[in-house]
């Protein structure tokens, strides 16, 4: 950009703002790659990457508008983009620290790009001061409110999660109760005792995985034998349905607390 003529700061910030607006695709480019060399947690998940990015984009674009056209920063709402990212960093289990400092970096980023610029973009010190000041001021009260608006959504993602989670318990607590015979299945992640996988986290290392057992297996009575194990951690093992009723109720209360 081409250094611009003493003028009002209001004025010179504008300029700069469309400036930067027509090349706002390899800005995000850059700041995608300021973010991933310090935070960890995006390591080789592309599809956070690829959320990272889009969020970098529509914040860029939609902060650097409303500064040009002088739109007060209580108007901005999160983009689709950053409330997907927030949601998606819920459903890996990264903490809501993590997810803010997407936005604490990015302003980062943001503040050492005008740093380092304005100084060649304006020949007058004073304006380019007050330039800075301006930019710097509007993109702070930004990712405040955007932040807070993503940090709701990552919230609201958990909540939906554990209610999905306990809703899933109940009914397998309800068909354990209900007396179903042993050939209806029951497990509604359809996981069997022969699958393999990595212990889930949280509460649901507790959550069974039960699978109604062969009819041969059945035992005299009222009574329908069960296979209860967990993925990856313990042996299964072979118990009446009586048991398995005790187990719900001693445990349940502990579900429902989560």
């Amino acid at each position: 950009m081409d250094a611009l003529e003493p003028a009002h700061s209001a004025d010179v910030g504008s300029g700069i703002a469309a400036s930067l607006l027509a090349n706002v695709s390899s800005l995000a480019d850059d700041m995608l790659r300021y973010l991933v060399e310090r935070i960890p947690e995006v390591g080789g998940d592309a599809e956070l990457r690829g959320l990272t990015l889009g969020s970098c984009s529509s914040n860029l674009e939609a902060a650097l508008s409303m500064f040009r056209h002088g739109i007060d920063v209580a108007a901005a709402e999160a983009p689709v983009t950053a409330l997907e990212h927030a949601r998606a960093m819920a459903s890996r289990g990264h903490s809501v620290d993590v997810m803010l400092r997407f936005y604490r970096l990015g302003h980062e980023y943001f503040t050492e790009k005008l740093s380092d610029s304005l100084t060649d973009w304006i020949d007058d010190p004073t304006v380019a001061l007050r330039t800075f000041i301006d930019l710097e001021r509007f993109g702070f009260r930004y990712i405040d409110r955007i932040s807070s608006l993503v940090a709701a959504e990552y919230v609201a993602e958990l909540d939906r999660r554990q209610n999905q989670a306990r809703a899933e318990r109940d009914d397998v607590v309800r068909a354990l109760l209900a007396g179903l015979g042993p050939n209806v299945s029951i497990c509604p992640t359809r996981v069997t005792s022969s699958v393999s996988a990595p212990p889930p986290s949280g509460d649901s290392l507790l959550q069974p995985l039960l699978t109604p057992s062969r009819p041969e297996n059945e035992t005299a009575g009222n009574y329908s034998t069960f296979e209860v194990g967990q993925r990856g951690r313990y042996p299964v093992t072979p118990v009446t349905r009586a048991t398995v009723e005790a187990i719900f109720v001693v445990t349940g209360w502990w579900w429902q607390r989560g």
